[in-house]
C-alpha cells in the first residue's frame, strides 16, 4: 500500500468518526434548547415562581455558541473527510476544481486567518474538471496560498475556475497592483500545473480533462 494512500485511509476514517460525534452534540443541543424554551415555563410555574430562570438567556447564548462550532467543526470534518479519500483515486484521476478548492480554503482557513486574508471562492457555473487526482489538485492550490500569502496581508482574494486554452484555469485575484510573483511549474506525478503571475494574483493552469489517460 502507498503510503499516502495510507494515510488518506486514517484519515478518512478519523474524519467519519468525528462527524459522529459532532452529530451527537448537535443532537442534544438542540434538545438542551428545546427543553429550555418547551419545558422551563412549566416547571417554574409548576413551582409556584413567577419570573423565567434567571440564566435562561445565558443557557441560550451558550447552546448558540455550540451550535456554531459544531457547524464549523463538521464543515472541517467533511473537508478532511475529501482530502483522505483522495489518494485513493490515484494522480491520473480526474477532479473537479471547484470541489477541491472548497475543501483546501476549510483545511487552511487558520493559514490565512492569521494573515487576515481572505479567499473567496465563486463556484463556476458548470463543472470544470482537471487531468489530475483530487489530492495533487489541493495541493497545487495550496501551494499558490503559501505564495500569496507570503505576500499579502490584512485583503480579500477572489478564486474563480475557467477553462482555458491551455487547460483548466484557477485565478486569484486581488485589489493589490504589481505584485512581484514568479512564475514557475510544479511537477506532480509526471503531471505539470504552471503558477503564472497575473500582476494582481497569480492563476493555476492544470493538465485538461482526459489528458491524464
Amino acid at each position: 500500500m502507498r503510503e499516502d494512500v495510507f494515510m488518506g485511509a486514517l484519515i478518512a476514517s478519523v474524519s467519519h468518526e468525528l462527524l459522529n460525534v459532532l452529530a451527537t452534540i448537535h443532537q442534544s443541543s438542540g434538545l438542551m434548547d428545546d427543553l429550555m424554551g418547551a419545558g422551563a415555563r412549566k416547571s417554574l410555574f409548576g413551582l409556584g415562581m413567577k419570573t423565567e430562570f434567571v440564566h435562561h438567556d445565558k443557557f441560550k447564548s451558550i447552546i448558540a455558541t455550540i451550535g456554531q462550532q459544531v457547524d464549523r467543526g463538521m464543515a472541517l470534518s467533511e473537508a478532511l473527510n475529501t482530502l483522505g479519500h483522495a489518494p485513493a483515486k490515484g494522480p491520473q484521476a480526474q477532479c473537479d476544481l471547484w470541489e477541491a478548492a472548497s475543501a483546501t480554503l476549510c483545511l487552511a482557513e487558520r493559514l490565512s486567518r492569521k494573515r487576515r486574508v481572505r479567499f473567496m471562492l465563486r463556484k463556476p457555473q458548470a463543472r470544470i474538471l482537471a487531468g489530475m487526482g483530487q489530492l495533487w489538485v489541493m495541493m497545487s492550490i495550496y501551494e499558490a496560498m503559501e505564495t500569496l500569502l507570503a505576500t499579502l496581508k490584512e485583503t480579500e482574494v477572489e478564486i474563480t475556475i475557467e477553462k482555458g486554452s491551455a487547460g483548466p484555469v484557477m485565478r486569484f485575484e486581488t485589489d493589490s497592483a504589481g505584485l512581484d510573483l514568479a512564475a514557475r511549474e510544479m511537477a506532480l506525478c509526471g503531471l505539470v500545473v504552471r503558477l503564472e503571475p497575473t500582476g494582481n494574483g497569480l492563476a493555476l493552469v492544470f493538465p485538461s480533462e482526459g489528458s491524464s489517460t
